[in-house]
């Protein structure tokens, strides 16, 4: 299936060039330069070593590269104020890779693990991958006040990021992260085979998976293709808890928030589950593979000012909401509809577009085909025709909501120069057409690396009109995975290239793909 989301132009002349920018299009705020008594890793060996002998307060930078940490794994997080970090801010550069998303001879796969109750830990600017069970688990609970940054989770086969529940009556829940700017993706599918025949029959897989936690803020992000082996995989962000083996229940999760993040074809984006206590989803564009919004067993959830929708009609983003009490469901577009068992709900000014009024639902976002889930038109039905909400002051894009506020994730009022990059979920190589094109001097594509391609050679250069190399934005080896990159309008110098018709050309093995882009002065 392929989708076009549309971007609002972040990418413009005045925007800095040195940021990373998401699949999604936002400018990530960049850190500021590490201490100068961080230790700088570039080798395995060196990450070890600064791993075992950590300190309170201590930075780690991890120079451009792939660190392969199968064999000396868990990564064991032990100190509080520790912060790991990629050294050029592109966490597409710096590689952690475990043992692998398939690999069936550790099935319990630990990456990173929080112990010691590990709090004020900081991870930015690199991604996690590979590695059969899980990417970051709190292993100790108690792992206050941590920040996720400009991170990427690609190809996790059971929670990307997990919090274990703990009994009633423990008082360490995890307080108070913020996950932002970070990317959730998997390339590849579980299957239903050996190595997973206790796990839901492949369908035991989620983004993250979080159980006694309160006060996240949970914003900014992309969760791509999170899937089950027969569609029925647990949600993108999953917040809940539950009743133990033996009886009992586990403390639940507080105060939940999240807002502003893309969900793309994922078998359930976002599920507030038996149970959450408090929270607020806001602000979300969902482009369904199935269920867009549940809330189980929950109480006082509000779910405010999401937009749900497909062009492909074999997806639904339905809401439900069983068994829960105190929600709100207030300025949403709900494509597929919404259910309520045994809910009290208090809904208000949200639109249902079934199957059949797809069509109407195309013009409001310009295009059925694009899913383009920015509002278009000034007199499309949203606009103007939600109730105001305190908790709502902006949208999507974090721009401010004007004193009409529309209905769903976009304010129609305050959007500027939107341009539409392709996306695609097929399991292809693929490069988008620029935008903005023709550019000044700035502009940006997407492009996605399937799982087979992983390893081999890679390329993405800016050519001339007579096949000359003018800038080489990326190169080294294939990683699977969906990102966005831009071109400056400079040549490898630093020099301002001169007007005319450019060529992308991205290059794997011996696949390739081109797109032209007219630079105009």
């Amino acid at each position: 299936m392929n989708n076009k989301i549309v971007i609002i132009q972040v990418i413009a002349l005045y925007a800095s060039l040195f940021s990373y920018i998401t699949f999604d299009g936002k400018e990530v705020p960049p850190f500021a330069p590490p201490p100068a008594n961080a230790v700088n890793v570039s080798t395995l060996s060196q990450f070890s070593a600064a791993l075992n002998t950590q300190t309170a307060g201590q930075t780690i930078v991890l120079a451009d590269g792939v660190y392969s940490v199968a064999n000396i794994e868990p990564l064991s997080i032990r100190v509080n104020n520790l912060t790991i970090r990629g050294a050029s801010g592109d966490p597409s550069k710096v590689i952690i890779s475990g043992k692998g998303f398939e690999n069936c001879a550790y099935p319990d796969e630990e990456m990173f693990m929080f112990n010691n109750h590990a709090s004020n830990v900081t991870f930015a600017d690199f991604t996690i991958s590979e590695s059969r069970c899980h990417g970051i688990k709190l292993q100790s609970n108690a792992n206050n006040n941590c920040l996720i940054h400009n991170m990427r989770f690609i190809n996790i086969g059971e929670r990307m990021i997990k919090s274990p529940g703990i009994a009633i009556g423990n008082v360490n829940v995890s307080l108070s992260w913020e996950i932002r700017y970070s990317h959730f993706e998997n390339t590849k599918v579980p299957l239903n085979d050996s190595c997973r025949n206790d796990h839901d029959g492949g369908n035991y897989i989620a983004g993250m998976d979080l159980m006694s936690c309160e006060d996240w803020n949970i914003h900014d992000n992309v969760f791509m293709n999170i899937k089950g082996a027969s569609g029925m995989a647990r949600g993108a962000v999953f917040p809940w808890a539950g009743t133990q083996t033996g009886g009992g229940t586990w403390v639940g999760c507080k105060n939940m928030t999240t807002q502003r993040n893309t969900f793309v074809g994922c078998d359930q984006s976002i599920c507030y589950w038996g149970t959450v206590t408090g929270g607020l989803i806001k602000n979300n564009i969902i482009l369904p593979g199935n269920i867009g919004i549940k809330i189980n067993n929950s109480v006082n959830i509000k779910v405010y000012n999401n937009t749900s929708f497909s062009a492909n009609s074999a997806s639904s983003g339905a809401f439900s909401f069983s068994q829960s009490t105190g929600c709100e469901l207030k300025n949403n577009i709900i494509y597929g509809g919404m259910t309520a068992v045994g809910t009290s709900l208090d809904t208000a000014k949200n639109m249902m577009i079934g199957r059949s009024l797809r069509l109407i639902a195309a013009q409001w976002f310009g295009d059925e085909a694009s899913a383009d889930l920015h509002l278009k038109s000034d007199t499309c039905g949203p606009v103007d025709a939600g109730v105001s909400l305190p908790e709502v002051t902006d949208d999507w894009d974090g721009l401010s909501r004007d004193a009409m506020p529309d209905i769903g994730a976009d304010e129609l009022s305050n959007n500027t120069n939107i341009t539409m990059l392709e996306c695609s979920q097929s399991n292809t190589l693929y490069l988008s057409n620029a935008g903005p094109n023709p550019c000044n001097p700035v502009t940006a594509f997407r492009y996605g690396i399937p799982a087979r391609y992983a390893g081999l050679p890679f390329s993405i250069v800016v050519l001339s009109p007579k096949g000359d190399a003018v800038k080489t934005i990326k190169s080294g080896v294939a990683f699977p995975g969906n990102y966005m990159v831009r071109w400056d309008g400079k040549d490898d110098s630093g020099r301002p290239a001169s007007s005319g018709i450019y060529v992308i050309h991205l290059a794997t093995g011996t696949a390739s793909r081109t797109v032209k882009v007219a630079l105009m002065k």
